[in-house]
C-alpha cells in the first residue's frame, strides 16, 4: 500500500509541473466500471466507453462534450445505453473537479425473450480526477465519479418511473493535448 501511495504522489508531483491555457484543447476518452442496485433490486455491473472533447475557456475551466456508451448487465438481463452530455471541470494544475449533465437513452432486453422496453432519463455526474503525464502532451486520466439520476425515467409503453440511480464508479483513459504551446 505504501508503494502505491508513493507512486501516486510521484505522478501528481511530476504532472503538477505543467499548466493549461485558455484556448487549449483536450481530446481523449475513458473506460469506466461501476456497480449499482437498480429499482428492481438487482445488482448491475456497468462497463462504458466515454469519448470526450474539452476546450479551456479560461486557464482553469473547461467546457466538455461527452458521449457515453454503456453496457449494463445482471443475471439474464442487459441494458445498452448511450448518453450525450455537457459539463465543465475546474483544473488546479493537473487535478480537477467537475460536473456533467447527460441525457440517457437506452433499451432493456431479456436474454430469454424479446420482451423489453426503451427509456430516456437525465443524469448528473460530479467527478474528481487527475491527469498524469505519460509522454509529452499525452496524459493518463484517472477519475472517480458519483452518478445520480434526476427527474423521471420516460419508459415506452409504461408509466414514468422515478430516476433513483445512484452509483460510484471509476474511469481510466488517455487524453491528448494537441495544441500545446510548450
Amino acid at each position: 500500500m505504501k508503494k502505491f501511495i508513493m507512486i501516486f504522489v510521484a505522478l501528481l508531483s511530476v504532472s503538477g509541473a505543467f499548466a493549461f491555457q485558455a484556448g487549449d484543447v483536450l481530446m481523449g476518452g475513458d473506460l469506466e466500471v461501476a456497480t449499482f442496485r437498480a429499482w428492481d433490486g438487482e445488482r448491475y455491473i456497468l462497463l462504458g466507453i466515454i469519448p470526450q472533447f474539452s476546450g479551456f475557456v479560461t486557464d482553469h475551466i473547461t467546457a466538455d462534450l461527452t458521449l457515453n456508451c454503456m453496457a449494463i448487465g445482471c443475471n439474464n438481463r442487459y441494458v445498452a445505453t448511450a448518453t450525450i452530455g455537457a459539463g465543465s471541470r475546474y483544473f488546479l494544475k493537473k487535478m480537477y473537479a467537475g460536473i456533467d449533465f447527460h441525457y440517457e437513452m437506452g433499451g432493456d432486453r431479456n436474454y430469454y425473450s424479446s420482451r423489453g422496453f426503451e427509456y430516456g432519463g437525465m443524469l448528473l455526474t460530479p467527478k474528481v480526477g487527475t491527469l498524469a503525464a505519460v509522454v509529452r502532451d499525452v496524459y493518463l486520466d484517472l477519475q472517480v465519479y458519483y452518478m445520480l439520476g434526476i427527474g423521471d425515467i420516460k419508459v415506452t409503453g409504461q408509466e414514468d418511473r422515478v430516476n433513483n440511480l445512484n452509483m460510484f464508479g471509476i474511469r481510466v483513459g488517455f487524453v491528448v493535448h494537441p495544441n500545446s504551446k510548450q
